[in-house]
């Protein structure tokens, strides 16, 4: 006696068109929400930055580059270096992190060159900290890292 089974002549076959298509929109979806956060930095060629064995990537903020020769801060669109005191730049850094918006936490990335005294890092730092930039963040290169 046969139960109330059929038996297939023909295998079962998928339906590939309807699953590319909705493969297609994903992938479409995923590319256009995804954010591809690599960060470039220019700096001089002869600045030789610190070591760090830190993981922490670099985030995309203002920054000032501190070498022998003087201070630059490419965000005032400033092409020259700043040889002497920082004082007279001070209203400027204060009218520029004033129109920075208000959820945006005002972060300062700090390029040194190594053979830089400390002295000079924390005069220039310091200026900058009174002028509004409330998180400092020091770039250094990966003991890994070859330039």
């Amino acid at each position: 006696m046969i139960t109330g089974r059929r038996v297939r002549k023909q295998p079962l076959e998928l339906q590939l068109t309807a699953m590319i298509d909705i493969f297609a929109m994903l992938v479409i979806f995923l590319l256009k929400c995804s954010y591809f956060g690599a960060v470039d930095m220019d700096y001089p060629d002869k600045l030789k930055l610190p070591e760090s064995v830190s993981k922490e990537t670099l985030e995309s903020t203002p920054r000032v580059i501190i070498t022998s020769d003087g201070v630059s801060i490419p965000f005032l669109k400033s092409k020259s270096v700043i040889t002497g005191d920082l004082e007279a730049y001070r209203a400027t850094l204060h009218a520029y992190v004033s129109k920075l918006p208000k959820d945006v936490n005002s972060t300062l990335s700090v390029v040194a060159d190594k053979e830089v005294p400390y002295r000079r890092i924390y005069d220039v730092v310091k200026v900058f900290r009174e002028a509004g930039f409330g998180n400092i963040l020091f770039v250094a290169s990966s003991r890994n890292e070859q330039r």
